[in-house]
């Protein structure tokens, strides 16, 4: 009788050290799949709206991910999401995928259609043309995600500066018009992996003058190949010139030519710098 109590004292002992345990356990997996705080960053001044897919085990698709498509917005440095991110359970990594401007229906993330504005002469107008795309793996316990943004698309710079005959005065109180010609305007973006491919006729891009006092205009280009005589056009005190360019158009990547204007003769000539290629960022807000 007396072994017999033993054994049961044993087994009570080993059962509540069993529950206890589990209830431990349980616990743990509570806390690893609680709610994420997902943030993004950026070279750009403000971001207000991101889209956010969260995949597990298998390729980014249309729908029937973990989060698909869920809306992330910014105020005062402060990011929240229009639905609850979370982890599915405590062991496995998810992969985080973001993309801005925000778009309600997205049907193919693939091959997703986008459009540049072809006339950017205000900040809105350009600023709804850059196209931001990231992605980003993490692993339960973490609490706090953060998205590297980067551009998907390239900048057009166009610096003009006086030369003979022309003074910076006459320039500023009476800007040229300049226009970027013989590219394409429209492209799809596989959100996957941030491929931008160029489709549909060229047209002409009508860029923003970033800086009224350097005279500045820039324009966001898709990723493309140039290969224009006319690729930038500059107009002013009633003639027209234009800068050609071969090249390839890089995400992400600025491109900058000095175009000086000079009067000889009665006729406007244009002198021009090299084409330089960095990756500076004229900054602005992706809505």
């Amino acid at each position: 009788m007396k072994a017999n109590n033993g054994i049961f004292c044993i087994l009570f002992l080993l059962s509540h050290a069993l529950l206890a345990c589990g209830s431990d356990e349980g616990e743990s997996d509570k806390e690893s799949t609680g709610e994420l705080k997902v943030s993004c960053n950026t070279s750009l001044d403000v971001i207000s709206t991101v889209g956010l897919y969260m995949v597990y085990d298998s390729q980014l698709l249309n729908s029937g991910n973990h989060l698909d498509n869920v809306a992330l917005r910014k105020t005062d440095n402060h990011w929240t999401s229009s639905q609850p991110v979370s982890w599915a359970d405590a062991s496995h990594s998810a992969t985080f995928y973001a993309y801005s401007p925000y778009l309600n229906a997205i049907t193919d993330v693939g091959a997703l259609p986008f459009a540049t504005d072809t006339d950017q002469s205000t900040a809105d107008r350009q600023q709804a043309s850059n196209f931001l795309w990231g992605k980003v793996s993490a692993h339960p316990p973490m609490s706090e995600v953060d998205i590297p943004l980067r551009r998907l698309f390239s900048t057009i710079a166009v610096v003009v500066e006086a030369g003979e005959n022309v003074s910076s005065e006459e320039l500023r109180s009476n800007p040229p018009q300049v226009c970027i010609n013989d590219v394409q305007v429209k492209a799809t973006i596989n959100l996957s992996n941030g491929t931008v491919t160029p489709t549909g006729n060229t047209s002409a891009i009508i860029p923003l003058l970033t800086d009224a006092k350097e005279l500045t205009f820039t324009a966001i280009v898709i990723p493309q190949h140039i290969a224009s005589n006319t690729f930038v056009s500059i107009s002013w005190d009633g003639q027209t010139t234009a800068l050609p360019l071969t090249a390839e158009l890089q995400a992400s990547q600025t491109r900058t030519v000095t175009a000086r204007l000079s009067r000889q003769q009665g006729s406007l000539n244009i002198g021009i710098s090299q084409w330089e290629t960095t990756d500076k960022d004229f900054g602005g807000t992706v809505n």
